[in-house]
């Protein structure tokens, strides 16, 4: 942790930036990484204000890439705000991981409040259908074996759970997987407790449990398809959003 906190400060000092938030995505956020898992950091930064009044403002995207599993993608806060107007579920995740490495808590409790009240849930369910949909279909056609299958099948599954969860709650969906699988009935958690240990042990899943949990997917998901047009999908309030950006600039 100490090494991704000093490489945070040093992006700040070379991009000349402000990081407001930073932390784990991908399976250590989801509760799903192996012993040999690398650390993937997104954050949020801002510029000083004279960037924003550019007639060609900076890159909005930093990324760096380290030899030393370490991988670290950040936003420019004007960007991550308008990905928000598109309840874009990558942000949603973001300000939900349970592992934080920085965070300018004014501001990010703000943005957590605006998400439960503007985010979309038709537009969230949609994103995790899809996603499902497609790596259930690539399973299928592609015949995949080992470890990458039990990959793909645990992207299908964990965007599935999520998808249930947005339907069955009417909220948006936890971030781990092991939160999303306590919601499923009793008699399907421990298929999806089986793909998520084999996940997180490297292991091959048994073909019998594969079947099962691609057969119980694909049903329900089809049921999905039609609920989920029926869902909320307001439209986002941009004042706030404005005045965050506008308080952390100064104007």
């Amino acid at each position: 942790m100490i090494s991704i906190l000093n490489r945070l400060v040093e992006i700040e000092e070379i991009h000349d930036v402000r990081i407001i938030y930073a932390c784990e995505s991908g399976s250590r956020a989801y509760g799903s990484e192996t012993s040999f898992s690398d650390h993937d950091v997104k954050f949020i930064y801002y510029r000083g204000l004279k960037n924003y009044l550019r007639l060609t403002p900076k890159c909005d995207v930093i990324e760096e890439l380290s030899g030393d599993s370490l991988e670290l993608h950040g936003w420019d806060l004007k960007k991550a705000l308008d990905l928000f107007r598109k309840s874009n579920p990558t942000l949603y995740e973001m300000l939900h991981s349970p592992i934080v490495y920085r965070e300018n808590k004014d501001i990010i409790e703000e943005l957590r409040e605006l998400v439960i009240k503007w985010f979309s849930l038709k537009r969230m369910s949609f994103h995790y259908l899809n996603m499902a949909n497609t790596n259930t279909m690539k399973i299928l056609e592609n015949k995949l074996q080992g470890t990458a299958l039990v990959k793909t099948l645990f992207q299908a599954a964990r965007a599935f759970l999520a998808v249930s969860f947005i339907v069955q709650k009417k909220q948006l969906p936890p971030i781990k997987m092991a939160d999303l699988i306590n919601q499923q009935p009793i008699d399907k958690q421990t298929y999806f407790q089986e793909l998520l240990d084999a996940k997180r042990n490297n292991k091959f899943l048994a073909s019998a449990i594969i079947e099962s949990l691609l057969n119980y997917m694909q049903t329900e998901l089809e049921e999905l398809r039609h609920i989920v047009k029926d869902l909320p999908d307001q439209k986002v309030d941009e004042e706030p959003l404005n005045q965050i950006l506008w308080k952390l600039l100064g104007v």
